[in-house]
């Protein structure tokens, strides 16, 4: 579509406004602005922790769609202003297109070499505000990490779970004949019933009782009521499977509600993982380095006690925060990073720690 002629107006900006030809700068490119005569810009994303380049690449990793250059070379300084300015101020000029679009116009050098070199733009096309969010992560020097729930960070078991592994177990047992194998489905057979006996009393009694001593939880307030939160040193004795720490913690995700008892178990090296998004900070600048989101297949009021298990004083996600960057996707759809940050992710900038 070389030699397509288009108006690049700037609001209220007449001296910024010129025609330019617009060119495809990959074969078959979807170029949004090949059926209209005029691209309205409307505002522009400055760029200060990198080039307007750089960040459109980022932005945009499969590159620039088209190309705008002077629209003849009898008329060389047509947009040469606009060029100046988005160039010296590294800026982008936006303008917003249909179906939830917008383009953004970097100034660059023509490397074509010829007389209009110094009026070269790069189309770039991404859904509306994403630049914006890329902006903020770059300017911060932050990354996202996204982190899931179950069998990644904890293993969450209710009285009916349980007992259910019990069965199960019990069943396994009376079916092998190797005698190292039942030894050690009777191991975790007795972890197990150790669980069930204590979720219990915790969850009639609000105690756990451990070697003779009745431990008493700690109470959180909520909108519900007073919550209680037992945590058990991780000294105490607790057989675990590898891979999981012997901390057990009693929680109750509905207050009032007794049947919603859990024993959490957290995934060994949680603590660690925790505090190197929290050494994430720069010493100069009181911002975390990683904006941590949580995304899992559960209900919201269970992901929400979860993660306050795993961030009590709020740290890695303020509370006032959690509604938006703690996510419960409903079983019936996909986890995805769209659903996770409310528009177009970041991939480039973004950590997924899941197990699977």
């Amino acid at each position: 579509m070389a030699g397509t002629r288009l108006r690049v107006s700037v609001k209220d900006r007449s001296d910024l406004s010129g025609f330019a030809n617009v060119e495809t700068c990959r074969p078959h490119a979807d170029v949004p602005i090949a059926s209209e005569s005029e691209l309205l810009v409307t505002g522009f994303s400055t760029w200060r922790a990198t080039s307007s380049l750089t960040a459109m690449h980022i932005v945009a990793p499969d590159g620039p769609i088209f190309s705008l250059y002077a629209w003849s070379s009898s008329h060389p300084d047509e947009l040469k202003a606009l060029h100046d300015e988005c160039l010296g101020a590294q800026k982008s000029a936006v303008a917003p297109y249909r179906n939830g679009l917008e383009v953004h116009l970097v100034a660059v050098p023509d490397c074509r070499g010829e007389l209009n070199r110094n009026t070269c733009f790069w189309g770039f096309c991404c859904p509306q505000s994403e630049a914006y969010y890329y902006k903020s992560l770059l300017e911060m020097k932050r990354l996202v990490v996204v982190l899931d729930l179950d069998e990644t960070l904890v293993q969450a078991l209710t009285l009916a779970g349980l007992k259910e592994r019990l069965e199960g177990l019990t069943r396994d047992i009376e079916a092998e004949t190797d005698p190292h194998r039942i030894s050690v489905l009777e191991e975790d057979r007795e972890r197990l019933v150790q669980n069930y006996d204590e979720l219990q009393e915790f969850a009639l009694q609000d105690t756990v009782t451990v070697d003779g001593v009745t431990i008493q939880p700690q109470w959180g307030p909520t909108k519900s009521g007073p919550r209680p939160v037992l945590r058990l040193p991780v000294s105490t004795r607790s057989p675990m499977p590898e891979g999981w720490s012997s901390e057990r913690i009693f929680t109750r995700v509905v207050p009032g509600a007794k049947h919603t008892s859990m024993l959490v178990h957290v995934r060994q090296g949680w603590n660690h993982l925790r505090d190197a998004l929290l050494k994430g900070r720069d010493t100069a600048r009181p911002q975390l380095r990683y904006q941590v989101y949580v995304c899992t297949l559960s209900q919201r009021d269970y992901a929400h006690e979860i993660w306050r298990l795993l961030d009590p004083a709020g740290e890695l996600i303020p509370p006032r925060e959690m509604a938006g960057r703690v996510v419960a996707v409903p079983p019936r759809l996909k986890k995805r990073l769209g659903s996770v940050l409310h528009l177009q992710a970041p991939r480039d900038l973004a950590i997924v720690v899941d197990d699977r």
